[in-house]
């Protein structure tokens, strides 16, 4: 079932779940750059101790989402891809610098806060395995999260208004925190980081984050 009324080819289709942090990272990326009225998204299923017959015979043999398929029926995943792909559609101002440092620099950002995300889960499906979960492995994953998060605050800009521009580094770091919040309560990421609990308070009351909202559906 789509989120959207209209089910149109002509519009792009997101594979898409209420409680995915990558998939909002795109829908962010697509409504800063004025494009979300392009994108038709379908409600996906997807868990790491089942495959989507659909996605692997379809749009992400890997079955995982986002996976976004083209007006031509090219498929594209992951999210860095998507983001890249927007790049390239309208003419509002570019999420990633196109000097070539500022623009490396952008993407360690993403690839910092990507990490991060990618952490929650793997945290998330360690702590759902109870009794059995390794306490070395909650611990290691839990150093990491603290060193990520330290160099974040070393990252962080001063906050910006609704209206000002942000760039996918700023995008993937949103997403990763907001999802840190919302499956990893143990972790009170924001004690010690002023800058970073400041700068993420401004981002989230943006438009494009207040509409991608996580949530979850109670399916995976």
């Amino acid at each position: 079932m789509s989120q959207n009324s209209t089910n149109s080819s002509d519009k792009l289709l997101l594979h898409w779940s209420p409680s995915a942090p990558f998939v909002r990272k795109v829908l962010i990326a697509a409504i800063e750059r004025g494009l979300r009225d392009a994108i038709e998204t379908e409600r996906t299923i997807v868990a790491p101790v089942r495959a989507n017959p659909a996605l692997l015979n379809g749009d992400n043999p890997l079955s995982k989402i986002p996976a976004l398929r083209l007006r031509d029926g090219t498929q594209l995943y992951d999210s860095r891809v998507i983001c890249e792909y927007l790049e390239t559609l309208g003419d509002a101002p570019p999420l990633l610098p196109k000097e070539p440092m500022l623009r490396v620099a952008n993407l360690r950002r993403q690839a910092l806060a990507d990490g991060v995300a990618d952490l929650v889960i793997l945290w998330r499906d360690e702590a759902m395995r109870g009794a059995a979960a390794s306490e070395r492995r909650i611990e290691t994953m839990k150093a990491k999260f603290l060193a990520a998060l330290d160099q974040m605050e070393r990252d962080a800009a001063e906050p910006v208004g609704p209206e000002d521009h942000i760039d996918l580094g700023d995008i993937s770091t949103g997403c990763a925190l907001s999802y840190l919040d919302f499956r990893v309560t143990e972790i009170d990421w924001r004690d010690g980081r002023p800058k970073l609990a400041a700068w993420y308070s401004a981002f989230e009351a943006r438009p494009s984050a207040q509409q991608t909202q996580l949530s979850s559906d109670k399916s995976t």
